[in-house]
């Protein structure tokens, strides 16, 4: 996974995909046919699609446009491993770990993370860790948080995760169903709009997105805002 801003990026922004992504999560692969007509859910943690030895791939389109309106686009292919089993997993890259879930009576959380140092692997948890999903859906479910800094000693680490907004209090909301296509197949997904904000009183987002969940699979879309760039992940294979 590239895991460099470009230039062109502003910093706030660059630390704003630290996360992206793990709320980025939602991942799973279970062998289904492609096509979902499922339209209930009992348990939205099966939004989730946590599988374990799960690989899934996804198209990451990144857009920006410099002060002279110039609009640059890149594209590449982001590749995420599931692990673990009943309530704890597990999401990384092909290279490490990244973010640690946990699965409560009411919600899923992440717990922890890993940072990227050289060739130690441990654990970082929080002291409060943020909400992931509600397990109990419903048509005006809605809740925030708070997904602290990532942090390696004193420098901030710019680095993009699949289901994390670092650094950023959240609002949450569910927005309904939505058919929708992406390389994978077309779906029935549940979507989800996301508010980022630079404090907890502020009134004016940072950035926004929007979260496309389907049972059983995981999260097959993330569209990413934040003031002149703009980033989609579209869901390519899961098996």
């Amino acid at each position: 996974m590239n895991t460099q801003c470009d230039q062109r990026t502003p910093r706030t922004f660059c630390l704003l995909l630290l996360g992206l992504i793990a709320l980025a999560i939602a991942i799973s692969c279970d062998g289904r046919s492609d096509v979902s007509n499922s339209s209930d859910v009992d348990d939205s943690a099966n939004l989730l699609g946590l599988t374990a030895n799960c690989t899934l791939v996804y198209l990451r389109t990144d857009s920006i446009r410099d002060s002279l309106f110039n609009l640059h686009v890149s594209t590449a292919e982001d590749t995420f491993i599931i692990t673990g089993g009943q309530d704890d997993w597990v999401i990384g890259t092909t290279l490490q770990p990244v973010v640690s879930l946990k699965i409560s009576d009411y919600w899923v959380i992440q717990n922890g993370y890993w940072p990227h140092t050289d060739g130690l692997l441990e654990i970082v948890y929080f002291a409060v860790p943020p909400m992931m999903m509600i397990r109990q859906l419903t048509s005006d479910a809605a809740w925030d948080g708070y997904f602290p800094l990532y942090r390696l000693g004193s420098e901030d680490v710019q680095h993009l995760f699949f289901t994390s907004y670092f650094g950023f209090h959240f609002s949450k909301s569910f927005a309904g169903q939505t058919q929708l296509s992406v390389p994978a197949g077309v779906f029935n997904a549940y979507a989800f709009q996301v508010r980022l904000f630079h404090s907890y009183d502020a009134i004016e987002p940072a950035a926004t997105a929007h979260e496309y969940y389907v049972p059983d699979i995981g999260l097959v879309r993330l569209s990413f805002q934040a003031g002149a760039f703009k980033r989609v992940l579209s869901l390519v294979s899961y098996n």
